[in-house]
């Protein structure tokens, strides 16, 4: 069945689309639809017209992550404290390096970090390859309390910030 869409109704949904934000993973994606689709239905309801969305408010994180404890201070807490109640997905992260800023992107897969992966760094030529392979050991020891490499120690202290900035914003 077709419906008339009036004005008002155009209007409040180029407003909610025009106000979703960019995600970083599909579990994001898939809740950011849904709150969308929220949106739509609620515009539509307001000028009159009928809808039916099924997915609303699906959470479609395959890792459900525990509710965090209010104990747990996630500013000053450390990866390992963090990653059980980190549901998969993409987390950006960013801090200051030897020259500018660095931003990492964390990919947590039940609750260990699945990849780390540099979205933009600017620093002196040769330092961010020397420093790279911290990316790995973190990853493989789920952790960012790892050894950092001589000669780039500015830059491996900022991965490792950007990384726990990434999860604490998890968290956030």
């Amino acid at each position: 069945m077709r419906r008339k869409l009036n004005i008002a109704s155009l209007a409040g949904l180029c407003l909610c689309l025009t106000l979703v934000p960019a995600c970083s993973s599909e579990a994001e994606n898939a809740n950011t639809n849904a709150n969308a689709n929220n949106a739509v239905s609620a515009n539509a309801s307001n000028a009159g017209l009928a809808t039916s969305n099924s997915s609303a408010n699906t959470n479609t994180n395959k890792s459900s992550a525990s509710e965090v404890p209010a104990s747990l201070d996630v500013e000053k807490a450390s990866v390992e404290e963090l990653l059980p109640y980190i549901p998969d997905g993409g987390y950006r992260g960013t801090a200051e390096g030897f020259k500018d800023y660095i931003t990492v992107r964390v990919v947590v897969k039940d609750h260990a970090i699945n990849n780390i992966s540099v979205l933009e760094e600017h620093e002196t030529e040769g330092m961010f390859e020397t420093a790279e392979p911290i990316l790995s050991a973190m990853r493989d020891a789920n952790s960012t309390d790892v050894d950092v490499i001589s000669g780039a120690t500015t830059t491996c202290e900022a991965l490792k910030e950007a990384v726990t900035d990434a999860l604490r914003g998890a968290l956030a």
